[in-house]
């Protein structure tokens, strides 16, 4: 079953894995009082934490549960440790923390009352979702009790336990076997957030991409966008300024929705014309200036030709040389006005008339 608390900015969501309900128990794990030092290793897999309704998330805490009308002498001297695994079984090995996180040092409460002993984790532990996930329990030296508690198992399929116990620490944990606690964990998680992402521009007539997040929560998650689009990223090409909401929900049914704006431009249509001074017939030897006017161009940049061949040097507004008969002037204008389309474009040709000096005027 599946419990969802709203704790100020949190969610607390406790799973149970295994069925209190069990009438089989051991008194050799998880914490143990039958020597002064007890051992253990279980492992819960991802599928079964899913199965619980669960999934990433901070573990806060973590339970296991005792029968009835036994010892209520605090066990002491425990320390938990997890980890992430890919294994699913466990056989006999020896002990090591290696790869694990220290998660809890302390007393674990006790009390003769059967039910859930909790265990408060001092460091809540990054549960990542994609892998099982591996307890460690060391139960330091504790002086034995005749009434020892119990806790339930629920049996697995395959070996998921392994355990050792005795006067001093063990070093192999010797015995492997499918009895599993009963367990709950708390998952705290942030509460669930949607972000849609940075508000966009574009022209029109162009589209663009629009991609969600989420966080906090529990994964995995899933988006509804006002489109109907159920992915987390959509393409859009609204013709006008259009606002867009997605809606994500958890794992745990809850939702977070977020809106993002796309703002629509108008495109212009750049265009440049140019002008001779002096214009007309020229005579030999005349320099001539040729002067660009923009339209849309924004703050433009400019590239003379002449034959439709790029002027080295002459990309100014203006542009100064002496004709030869014949000469074919134009200029490129690239515009960097907003949604100018196309951006660069070509003026009009001036083609230059130069006479010789027996063909002008008498008196010129």
């Amino acid at each position: 079953f599946m419990v969802i608390l709203s704790i100020g900015d949190a969610i607390a969501q406790t799973i149970t894995i295994g069925s209190t309900s069990s009438t089989s128990v051991s008194t050799y794990f998880p914490l143990s009082r039958r020597a002064l030092y007890n051992r253990c290793e279980i492992i819960y897999t991802k599928a079964e934490i899913n199965n619980a309704g669960a999934g990433a998330g901070n573990i806060s805490q973590i339970s296991f549960y005792k029968n009835a009308s036994e010892t209520s002498l605090d066990i002491t001297a425990v320390k938990v440790y997890m980890k992430h695994t890919t294994s699913s079984t466990l056989s006999s090995g020896s002990w090591s923390t290696t790869g694990y996180t220290l998660v809890f040092s302390g007393t674990v409460t006790n009390s003769n009352a059967a039910g859930w002993k909790t265990i408060n984790l001092s460091t809540p532990f990054a549960y990542n979702n994609v892998d099982n996930l591996e307890i460690a329990i060391d139960h330091g030296s504790q002086n034995t009790s005749t009434s020892y508690p119990s806790w339930k198992y629920t049996s697995t399929a395959s070996n998921t336990v392994r355990y050792a116990y005795g006067s001093t620490a063990p070093t192999t944990l010797s015995t492997a076997t499918y009895a599993r606690p009963v367990i709950q964990m708390v998952f705290a998680n942030s509460a669930l957030t949607a972000n849609a992402g940075n508000d966009a521009n574009i022209c029109s007539g162009n589209s663009t991409t629009l991609t969600a997040s989420a966080s906090g929560g529990t994964s995995p998650y899933n988006y509804l966008w006002s489109t109907g689009a159920n992915t987390a990223s959509i393409s859009v090409s609204p013709a006008s300024t259009t606002t867009y909401t997605v809606t994500v929900t958890d794992a745990a049914s809850s939702t977070a929705n977020d809106n993002v704006v796309v703002n629509v431009t108008a495109s212009v249509t750049p265009s440049v014309s140019i002008s001779a001074n002096p214009s007309g017939t020229v005579t030999p030897g005349t320099s001539v200036t040729f002067t660009a006017t923009p339209s849309n161009g924004g703050s433009p940049s400019y590239q003379w030709k002449k034959g439709g061949v790029n002027i080295s040097g002459a990309t100014s507004s203006t542009y100064t040389y002496t004709p030869v008969d014949g000469d074919v002037i134009s200029c490129s204008m690239t515009s960097t006005a907003s949604c100018a389309n196309p951006t660069t474009v070509t003026s009009n040709s001036l083609t230059m008339t130069v006479g010789t000096v027996s063909s002008l005027p008498i008196g010129t």
